[in-house]
């Protein structure tokens, strides 16, 4: 049997996650276990954890749901607890969590330990949907407010913020997070804001260490990163540091112009490279 040296297989594996072909790399990885975790390191890198009531809804009843599970990156929560059964060690792998979350999930005592137990993410999404398949936002519509989720959800998703080095954190439809959920973020680089909001609470505990976040992009709402870029807290510190931004996106829809919002936002940054302002027609896109 010839044997094929360690670097050449390697760079097979990593052609074949470029290429996509991710039922090549669930054979390959089949074939023998000292390139496992090669083959793992990818079929796992990705990962969208659907909603706990998914677990029993049969494929046939929604052709939305269908579609949506032919995505490789999508996970049931039932999956990914037989995974982590067989193979303790398998979410090491995940570096980006694409995290949905619905009302079937807030009580789960298992979901949330399952949580728990994601401890290497640089990439980080939180999205709260009211439906089973709504993966449409309504900016028009209430946000869930972040008060409404029981304490132990919460406690839950700041840590699951908090523990790993994210660097990339992306917040969907939740309303009033508190702005100390980001303190100990000493990684974060970008932060994206769709219909979500931060609270302008003063919970923010000294010392405070701005964050040197390097991209901010937000929907919607105009004043939804004010209270990260406020220092008029009683520790005379805002929780990002305005002068290290890079990038700077800002989409409107429907809002006062002349309110002079976001004008105030973009006199607190001072080094810019990139400023992107628009205006989108089609909300749904």
């Amino acid at each position: 049997m010839v044997s094929l040296p360690y670097d050449i297989i390697a760079e097979i594996v990593d052609t074949l996650a470029d290429t996509d072909n991710y039922r090549s790399l669930f054979d390959l990885s089949a074939t023998c276990k000292s390139i496992l975790h090669l083959c793992r390191a990818h079929i796992f890198s990705v990962m969208t954890l659907v909603p706990r009531n998914w677990d029993g809804l049969s494929r046939t009843k929604s052709y939305r749901l269908r579609s949506f599970l032919i995505n490789r990156t999508l996970f049931r929560v039932k999956t990914v607890e037989d995974l982590v059964e067989s193979c303790p060690s398998v979410l090491k792998y995940v570096r980006t969590l694409h995290l949905q979350s619905h009302q079937s999930n807030y009580h789960d005592v298992a979901y949330l330990n399952l949580l728990s137990k994601f401890n290497d993410l640089s990439s980080l999404s939180i999205a709260s949907y009211e439906d089973i398949v709504g993966y449409r936002i309504d900016p028009y519509k209430p946000k869930q407010n972040w008060s409404s989720f029981p304490e132990s959800y919460r406690s839950s998703l700041m840590q699951l913020v908090q523990r790993s080095p994210v660097q990339k954190l992306f917040l969907n439809n939740i309303a009033e997070i508190p702005r100390s959920i980001l303190q100990p973020c000493g990684d974060l680089i970008h932060l994206s804001l769709y219909c979500a909001t931060f609270s302008s609470d003063d919970s923010l505990k000294p010392p405070i260490n701005p964050i040197q976040l390097k991209e901010l992009f937000f929907r919607y709402d105009i004043e939804a990163a004010s209270p990260l870029l406020d220092s008029h807290s009683s520790h005379g510190s805002s929780i990002i540091d305005p002068g290290s931004l890079e990038s700077l996106g800002i989409e409107l829809h429907d809002v006062n112009i002349e309110s002079g919002s976001e004008r105030e936002i973009v006199k607190n940054v001072s080094d810019l490279e990139n400023l992107i302002i628009s205006d989108p027609t089609d909300i749904t896109k």
